[in-house]
Parts: C-alpha cells; sequence; structure tokens
C-alpha cells in the first residue's frame, strides 16, 4: 500500500516541478513582454503628444536628424506595439502562467495529503488508496499537457533537488562553485552511515590513514543521478604514504587490524610510497602527487576525519569533474590511455550511471594547492 502511495507521490512531485518550470518560464516572458509594453507605449505616448517637429528639436541637442527619421522611429514603435498586444492576445501567457500556478498549488496539496497518509500510525486503509488514485486521474486530466523535453527536464531537476542540506536544497549552479562542491560533499558523506563509520574506524587507527575517493564519488554519483539506493561496495580503498614502511607485509597488517575493527567491511590497504613501482614512475613524494597519478579525475581525491570532526580533502585536479560527471584521464594516464579505456570498460560505470561523460582527453591540470578542509 504505502508502495503504491510513493509511486503516486513521485509522479505528482514529477508533474508538479513540470508545471513550476513553465509557470517560471512564462512569468520570465510576461516581465520582459510588460517591460517592453510600458517602455514601447510610454515613448508613443510622449511622441504622440509631443509631434514630430518637437521631437526632431529635442533629438537634434543630441545628434543631427530629420523629421523623416523620427517618423520611421515613431512607425516603428507602433509596429512594435501592434506585435506586443497581438502576442499577448494569441498566446494568453499569462493565462498560461495562472493554470501553471494552479496546477502547482492543487499537485503540492495532493502531494501533501499522500505524505499525511503515509505518516498516518494505524496503516494505510484500501478505500484511500483509491480516493487518492481518483483525486490523481481528475488532476492529471485537468492540469495543462507537458512534452517529452518538459519531462526529462523535470526529472533532471529532481534528481538535484532530493540532496539536501539543513539549510535547503542544493541548486544545479551551485554544483559548479568550489566553495558549494565541498559543502555538498561535506553534507553527502556525513548522510552517509557507512562513510562516517569507515572514517572513524581509519582515524582511531592511524590519523594518516586516508579512505580513496571511489566510495565518496560512488555516493556522489548516485546523488546526482538521484538514486535512493546507494550502489553496491566491493573494497575499502585506504592510502597512506609512509616510506620508512613502505612492505604489502605493512599494509597487510593494517587490513588485519581493520578488519578486527569491523569485520563485515572488505578492506584494501596501499602506502603510496611504493605504488610507484607498479604505475613505472619515480616516487611519490606526497599524498597529493600519489593522488595526482590516479587513472581519472573524478576517482582522484581522498578524504579522512580530522581530530575536530572536520573533512579533509586532498584533490589535486579539484572536484569539478566529479560533479559535472565527466570521466576523463589524469595527465599521466593520458600516455597509458589503452590502460585508462580498459579501466573504464572493466567499471562498466555508464550502465550504472547513465549521465556520466567518459572522455579520452582532458585539460585538467594538478592545482598547486589541493589540501580542502570542510
Amino acid at each position: 500500500m504505502r508502495d503504491r502511495l510513493s509511486d503516486y507521490s513521485h509522479k505528482l512531485k514529477v508533474l508538479r516541478q513540470i508545471q513550476s518550470n513553465k509557470a517560471h518560464r512564462y512569468a520570465t516572458i510576461n516581465g520582459v513582454h510588460a517591460i517592453a509594453t510600458v517602455i514601447v507605449s510610454s515613448l508613443l505616448t510622449f511622441m504622440g503628444f509631443s509631434g514630430t517637429d518637437k521631437i526632431t528639436s529635442y533629438v537634434n541637442f543630441l545628434f543631427t536628424t530629420t523629421s523623416a527619421r523620427v517618423e520611421f522611429v515613431f512607425n516603428l514603435l507602433v509596429f512594435i506595439f501592434f506585435v506586443l498586444v497581438t502576442l499577448h492576445l494569441v498566446f494568453r501567457l499569462q493565462e498560461k502562467q495562472a493554470n501553471a500556478e494552479r496546477a502547482v498549488t492543487s499537485l503540492t496539496g495532493l502531494i501533501n495529503e499522500i505524505a499525511d497518509v503515509e505518516h498516518n500510525p494505524h496503516g494505510v486503509e484500501v478505500r484511500i488508496i483509491d480516493i487518492i488514485r481518483h483525486k490523481y486521474n481528475i488532476l492529471t486530466e485537468t492540469i495543462p499537457a507537458n512534452t517529452d523535453h518538459e519531462f526529462l527536464s523535470a526529472k533532471k531537476d529532481l534528481n538535484l533537488k532530493d540532496v539536501r542540506s539543513e539549510g535547503g536544497v542544493v541548486a544545479a549552479t551551485d554544483l559548479f562553485d568550489s566553495n558549494k562542491q565541498q559543502a555538498f560533499l561535506e553534507v553527502t558523506i556525513k548522510r552517509s552511515e557507512l562513510i562516517m563509520s569507515i572514517l572513524n574506524t581509519l582515524r582511531s587507527l592511524d590519523s594518516r590513514l586516508y579512505l580513496a575517493g571511489s566510495l565518496a564519488r560512488n555516493c556522489i554519483w548516485d546523488c546526482l543521478h538521484g538514486y535512493k539506493t546507494a550502489t553496491p561496495i566491493e573494497d575499502i580503498d585506504v592510502i597512506y604514504l609512509d616510506s620508512l614502511s613502505a612492505t604489502k607485509d605493512h599494509d597487510l597488517a593494517l587490513e588485519d587490524r581493520l578488519r578486527s575493527m569491523a569485520q563485515n567491511l572488505k578492506w584494501s590497504v596501499k602506502n603510496q610510497s611504493r605504488m610507484h613501482i607498479a604505475n613505472g614512475d619515480t616516487a611519490y613524494e606526497s599524498l597529493q602527487v600519489a593522488l595526482a597519478h590516479f587513472p581519472d579525475t573524478p576517482s582522484a581525491f581522498a578524504l579522512r576525519l580530522d581530530a575536530a570532526d572536520q573533512l579533509e580533502i586532498i584533490a589535486p585536479y579539484g572536484l569539478d569533474d566529479l560533479f559535472r560527471l565527466v570521466v576523463a584521464p589524469t595527465p599521466p594516464f593520458r600516455r597509458k590511455i589503452e590502460v585508462y579505456r580498459a579501466r573504464i570498460t572493466a567499471k562498466n560505470w555508464i550502465q550504472r550511471w547513465p549521465r556520466l561523460k567518459v572522455l579520452e582527453t582532458s585539460s585538467q591540470q594538478a592545482l598547486p594547492d589541493s589540501g580542502i578542509k570542510v
């Protein structure tokens, strides 16, 4: 029963978003139309009362003109005014805006009614479902129709609105602002009980341990795709850099200790001071350099919790590609493009996150200061 209510609620939210987008679009057009009408009608009134000769003399204070030119401008303004009035009568945009706004109000009312029913501790009766279905059918028959493009656009907007912070909705444009990206990442990470548990476990074992970006990356991509269920995880990738303990046995010992602290997780610990050998690179002198040699840009970051519970991030290429749903090779892997292609094929990310855009080239360069604290 509750699944059916949730389904109706989701459909209504999509319809509401469509009508909200329409109302906003019509409001913008009506605003521009009103301003243009006021300006044109005011100029016509002024010129009509003043007459062509006086207008010509006024304009001659600024630059030389003739009565014929002034008369042409007057006639052009009359034509523009006629077009504005005709557009208003033919397209009836104010009426369409009002219809869209009424539809938003009606849809919101039914959404709120469903929410009240869902929170009813006594359960949901079949009779209530039938009433909701009847109201839904009436609404869908009376609200303005929509196109496929409007439907897809509304679903995209809803996907972004599903990710909320305590202060409100994260707008689409915010995802391209570096400060908002960090805030979005922090909110998303702290909402994940699993990731927070992992970060706390790593901090309690060794403050030098970082969670590699793959798990956080999946979490962000799930949110941006509007998924309610998290993508299943394989390994918990943990990285650190210690040139004095650059042996695989040391990594295995850390994995054993982590398993004793969280037995239900599959840990994979890699000391980056020895990973350059596998990649055929010179030794990495820092985690930032090591992350810069990861295969793809949206995965090339790591995070940990500091003593004050603040999230610290190392992101040598920033977070732009992560939030723009772009997968691109890092500069070192542009020279190993076949390895990069094999990785993308094996991961099969497009099937899970179809909005991803996979590239084989990128202009990304490592940032001089990649340490972020949020």
